[in-house]
């Protein structure tokens, strides 16, 4: 079985040395609950170890992971895997959108 939890990315990681936010405690909170009354094999989350090092930020999830003796898993590509696969980001969309149709897509969009 499969359980997905869907979570603010300010919720899932924090600054190391800082405390953590209100979303995060509560996430933290859920996490343990979670693991407590489903006994997952494993946790994985939409996070790069690269992201997490460029970002001098510390995953929630990996952490509670840890503790908890429970596999974890990061599912995002690193950058050289996105490139190889030709996933463009938010930044390359916008460009890409530019010299294509010649007009600026707002972030929105």
């Amino acid at each position: 079985m499969l359980h997905l939890l869907g979570v603010s990315h300010l919720a899932q990681a924090r600054m190391d040395g800082v405390e953590k936010t209100d979303a995060q405690k509560a996430f933290s909170g859920l996490l343990k609950q979670v693991i407590q009354d489903v006994h997952p094999v494993f946790i994985a989350e939409e996070q790069s170890e690269e992201n997490l090092a460029n970002s001098k930020i510390i995953s929630i999830p990996k952490e509670i992971s840890d503790s908890e003796g429970i596999e974890h898993r990061f599912c995002d590509p690193n950058t050289a895997e996105r490139r190889s696969i030709g996933y463009l980001g938010r930044d390359e969309i916008i460009v890409w959108h530019k010299n294509l149709f010649g007009s600026n897509l707002s972030v929105e969009e």
